[in-house]
């Protein structure tokens, strides 16, 4: 082995980053550097939030409510921020809610307890969206634990779209956060959505590449047959965009980590290639 890091190894034996993101209905996002504060509410919103507690209320109301606690500082204090593609909703260590208007939160992982690759690659990525988030009152940054792809290190995912992005370079963030804003993705890097199915994901990227455009599921109609899937997207403006999914199997080394290096085992990945049909109608 050439390099005791799994992402670079990942990389040149030419792993798609598509569709390897994790689905979530609900989960729970600590900061790398937890404090007490973190544990005690972590224990409080699992068994012993009340029933009439806004934060309990709140939550009950989103269709995949993902929880983020917020590093807490002298400038922030002690947040809660409760997330789903409908928006980010702020709460106090209490869980009361807040004033604190946030539209974006950007949570990169730099877990090197559970990955050197997560470390060496993401703090200097949680660096540099810090300092594009310092910029802006309604963004937020922070350096979380653990979030799944240590081999496509540095990972991270934004919220309120739920995109994830992996092998994110330095200068890729102003770009990642000018997409977010802008309702869209970067294909090169994407992912994922933890929100939708993983056949979407990869029509999220193609539309991206190719028109610009990034539908909702609501919007796409997926019809499997054999090895493939028929995809029809019925845009805003009553377009329709139609293309093919062809299934394909991928045999590759897999590299899972950086503690298990030597031990990488040969793995079939499913991939999708796409096939014109009738590419814009109407």
């Amino acid at each position: 082995m050439n390099s005791k890091f799994c992402s670079i190894l990942a990389a040149k034996e030419g792993e798609p980053i598509y569709g390897s993101a994790p689905e979530k209905n609900a989960a729970i996002f600590l900061p790398v550097h937890k404090t007490m504060w973190h544990h005690i509410s972590a224990k409080e919103h699992l068994e012993s939030f009340s029933k009439t507690c806004d934060l309990n209320t709140t939550i009950s109301l989103f269709k995949h409510p993902l929880i983020v606690f917020y590093s807490p500082n002298e400038q922030t204090g002690n947040y809660i921020f409760v997330s789903d593609p409908s928006g980010i909703k702020s709460f106090s260590n209490s869980g009361s809610k807040t004033e604190k208007e946030v539209k974006y939160i950007y949570a990169t992982c730099t877990d090197g307890v559970k990955d050197a690759c997560c470390a060496k690659f993401g703090i200097p990525i949680a660096k540099a969206f810090f300092k594009k988030c310092i910029e802006d009152p309604f963004a937020i940054s922070f350096e979380t634990s653990h979030l799944g792809g240590c081999r496509f290190a540095a990972t991270a995912i934004c919220f309120p779209s739920g995109n994830s992005y992996g092998r994110i370079t330095s200068e890729d963030v102003p770009l990642i956060k000018r997409s977010e804003e802008d309702g869209l993705i970067v294909p090169t890097l994407f992912r994922g959505n933890i929100y939708v199915s993983e056949i979407h994901c990869w029509v999220m990227r193609y539309c991206m590449e190719n028109f610009g455009y990034v539908p909702s599921e609501t919007q796409t109609q997926v019809v499997k047959e054999e090895d493939r899937f028929h995809i029809k997207i019925t845009t805003e403006q009553r377009h329709e965009i139609k293309f093919n999914l062809l299934h394909r199997d991928v045999q590759l080394t897999l590299f899972s980590g950086c503690s298990n290096i030597e031990s990488g085992r040969s793995t079939t990945r499913t991939v999708y290639d796409f096939s014109h049909s009738d590419d814009l109608l109407r």
